[in-house]
Parts: C-alpha cells; structure tokens; sequence
C-alpha cells in the first residue's frame, strides 16, 4: 500500500467512526474524539458514579468576572446501576445534557480521570 493509499484509508476510517459517533450521540455540543468510537464499551471510570466538570478557563472567556464564568461551569453527574463502572459510552451520553456552548473549543482531544475523586475533565481544541 503506497503511502497516499495509507492516508486515503485513515482518512476514509476517520471519517465513517466520526459519522458512526454523530449518529449515536447526536446531541454531543463538541467534535467526539473518533479513536472513542472503538472503546465505548470500555470502562473510563472505576466506579458506578462520576463527576464530568469543564471550567470555562479558555482564552475566549478571559474578559468575564468570576462571578460570570460559574455561569459557563458545566457539571455533570453519571450515575449508573450499583458495580456497573462507567464506560465511555455512559461518558458520551452524559455529554449530551451539556448546556453551555464551548467557546471555539469544540473538538474533545483528550479526557482525564482523577481516579481519586471520580472527576472527569477534558481538554478541548479549535
């Protein structure tokens, strides 16, 4: 396989896992992180509840009070049946009650679990 081929077919790939995860959350208010759509069954959170928090700390809310930014704060609680861990997929759905716009900052790259507190952030990019 040359290497233009080799590209075309990541390309092709990406682009069929990102229209399968718009189809399974289709009210997600950011881009899904593709490389999810083939660990969505896998288990993000050790526990059968989770915390996913987002401060409004990008470059587009700089000009806000304080007080203003806890009105960007997005906080969303997972809970699941008692032993059943949260997956990815609990993850995604959960995203689908976010109610506040993200900025510019719509594409997820990359989440993070504080396996302490059950806390899930995220980092986002434009």
């Amino acid at each position: 396989m040359s290497e233009t081929d080799n590209e075309e077919y990541h390309q092709k790939e990406f682009e069929i896992k990102y229209e399968k995860m718009n189809e399974l959350f289709p009210n997600l208010l950011c881009s899904p992180d593709v490389e999810d759509y083939d660990r969505l069954d896998e288990v993000l959170v050790s526990s059968d509840s989770a915390t996913i928090y987002d401060e409004p700390d990008h470059f587009c809310y700089d000009g806000l009070h304080e007080s203003m930014k806890m009105d960007h704060t997005n906080i969303i609680h997972i809970e699941n049946e008692k032993d059943k861990f949260i997956t990815y997929r609990d993850f995604y759905n959960a995203m689908q009650k976010w109610k506040q716009p993200m900025c510019n900052h719509r594409f997820l790259e990359g989440i993070h679990v504080d396996k302490y507190s059950n806390t899930i952030t995220m980092h986002f990019g434009s």
